[in-house]
This record gives structure tokens, sequence and C-alpha cells, in this order.
């Protein structure tokens, strides 16, 4: 099943409303079985962010020079994969937990919907500072800081989307993103 041209853009659109808070973009976004799967289609759109991501670890490690390959070194590669597998699976995952216990059983398939197409930019947000540190514009200092930056832009758009899919208050949204947040960190994919 692959998703089209025009199902991608639309669903990029209201992935996009969402994270400006507006609620209008869960009409863009398809939340049949078929939009499920669809939804999927999204992973590979965050290819940059995995390549950005791979080339500030190279950076970090002093192996960003020229003649080398990006892909070279199969631990570091492993760690970008990593972080963006955990950056995108987390908070479904986690959104998945609290929608059985609060038993909002109807709500988990448009959730993992919004959280697949919303995680573009997620992933493209957070690859931001990467890509400043890798090409030199930014010192780690300083990427450090634009990554807490974009990451309070990621945490609010992760808050609105479980808030307006899950349909629950904002208390609890914050509470599942602050479990979203805590096992990032513990699994390591916060350390910037």
């Amino acid at each position: 099943m692959i998703a089209s041209s025009e199902e991608v853009a639309r669903s990029l659109a209201g992935a996009w409303e969402l994270l400006q808070r507006r609620p209008t973009g869960l009409r863009r976004l398809d939340f049949t079985a078929r939009g499920f799967y669809h939804s999927f289609w999204s992973v590979p759109l965050a290819a940059p962010a995995f390549v950005t991501v791979l080339a500030a670890e190279r950076a970090r490690e002093g192996l960003l020079v020229e003649g080398a390959g990006l892909f070279d070194n199969w631990e570091l590669v492993g760690h970008a994969l990593w972080f963006l597998a955990a950056t995108w699976l987390m908070l479904p995952v986690i959104g998945y937990g609290f929608a059985r216990l609060l038993n909002l059983h109807q709500r988990i398939v448009p959730f993992i919907i919004a959280c697949n197409w919303s995680s573009v930019f997620a992933a493209l947000f957070l690859a931001i500072p990467a890509l400043l540190f890798a090409i030199g514009w930014a010192t780690p200092g300083l990427s450090t800081l634009y990554a807490f930056a974009f990451l309070f832009i990621v945490v609010q758009m992760r808050w609105f989307v479980a808030k307006a899919t899950l349909g629950v208050s904002d208390g609890v949204a914050a509470a599942l993103i602050a479990c979203e947040l805590a096992g990032a960190s513990a699994m390591g994919v916060l350390a910037v």
C-alpha cells in the first residue's frame, strides 16, 4: 500500500496545523485502516533527519573528515538509528498504554496516525541543531541550546496531538508527554 503524493501532502498539512495547535488539522488526516497503514510512509520522509544526526555524531567524534564515508562507523550509525527510532516510537507506545488504561480504545488509531505524521516535523526539528553543528555553524554548547529550543516546540506539538486525538484533559496529555520525556531520558535519547 503506497500513499499517494496528494495524501502525503494533505497529511503533512494536517500535522503542520496540529503543530500550530489548530484542531482543524485532524480533518486532513485519514483515520481509516488504510490511513493507518499509509501513515507509516511518514517514516522515510524523516530520512534527512537520520543523515544529519549521523553527521553530527561523526563531527562530535572527530570523524567528519574529507574522504571518510558517512556510514563507515556502524556504532555511530546504530546510535543515530536508535535516536530516531526511539524518538519516533516513544510517544505512540506510551500513548497506547495510556489509551488502554483510560479505556479509549477507539481513539488509539487516530492517535497513532497523528503521531506518525507529526513525527516527520519532530524529526526534522530535532535534526536542525545537529545539522548546524555538523556544518560548523554552531558550537557544541550552542547546538545543545538550539536542541532544547526545538525540543520545546516538539513537546508542545506532541502534547497537543495527544490532547486532540485522545480527547484527554491538559493534565493527562502533559502526564503522557512527561512519561515520554522520562522514557527518552532513561533510554539516553535526550542526551544532546
